[in-house]
């Protein structure tokens, strides 16, 4: 069994803050991953 541990790193930008988003195709956007395992 291969076991695959992933860092997901996402923002939510339904709400607005500083930043009012115009257009979005979806509100969650996934910016990056890394294993989970490694720490640079």
């Amino acid at each position: 069994m291969i076991r695959l541990e992933l860092e997901i790193f996402s923002e939510n930008l339904y709400a607005v803050h500083s930043i009012e988003y115009q257009k979005l195709q979806v509100h969650f956007y996934v910016f990056a991953t890394r294993p989970g395992v490694v720490w640079p």
